[in-house]
């Protein structure tokens, strides 16, 4: 077992490969398995965290290498500003109407765990880590950390966040009979960032770019609106 965690944590490179494989693996299973909760992402987490206890390896020998995959989610957020180009001309014809939009979905995410927060009497710190649960973690974990919360706290609940999207994204619109993948895009974007864009972009590409522009508005409007409300807390 020892040998196992000195190579894993010699070999950043192997828990990479590690992640990308399970994730590959749950993938093609979901593929075949139609079933809300046999989500890759989840799966993928899950796996890891299996493969670590088995194993009894530290989560410091595995940490590089998840820090090499964050390293690449700055990157890939940017790549789906390529569907949003294509679809320029829907958010010409729509514009009004999607700011307000996201604007009303940022306002409710944030709303939402400044009530909790009063509600269960949570700790101002901990109110401050799960206000910006809704945007990229990049963009939480700096509004985070300004307002005294916990970035390990943020990026949790940023996590699963993305995934519950990802998870009901397409149940969700059956289910309230959304017609518009404009308007399924957009509030998918503004409640579950880029990992919920990217479920709803295998359906629908119209989705995922109205998805995509919500994750750069929301982070900018949350920016502004967890201040605000942290103050009043």
């Amino acid at each position: 077992m020892d040998r196992i965690a000195a190579f894993v944590s010699e070999n950043a490179f192997f828990g990479v490969f590690l992640t990308i494989g399970f994730y590959l693996l749950f993938r093609h299973l979901s593929g075949k398995i139609r079933f809300p909760l046999f989500n890759p992402i989840l799966l993928t987490v899950a796996a890891l965290i299996g493969f670590l206890l088995l194993f009894d390896i530290p989560y410091e020998a595995y940490e590089p290498s998840g820090d090499l995959i964050t390293w690449f989610l700055t990157p890939a957020t940017v790549c789906f500003a390529v569907p949003l180009y294509r679809q320029l001309h829907v958010l010409r014809r729509h514009m009004k109407a999607v700011l307000v939009s996201i604007f009303a979905g940022s306002l409710t995410s944030v709303a939402s765990i400044f009530l909790m927060g009063k509600l269960f009497g949570l700790p101002t710190h901990i109110h401050a880590s799960l206000s910006p649960k809704s945007v990229t973690t990049p963009i939480a974990t700096a509004i985070a950390e300004e307002m005294g919360g916990v970035a390990g706290c943020t990026v949790i609940a940023v996590i699963l966040t993305g995934i519950l999207g990802s998870i009901f994204a397409v149940s969700l619109k059956k289910l309230l009979r959304l017609k518009s993948d404009i308007a399924w895009g957009l509030a998918t974007g503004t409640s579950s960032h880029a990992i919920g864009t990217s479920a709803v972009m295998e359906e629908s590409e119209i989705a995922g770019a109205m998805g995509s522009l919500s994750i750069a508005i929301a982070g900018v409007m949350t920016v502004v609106l967890v201040p605000l409300l942290n103050g009043l807390y």
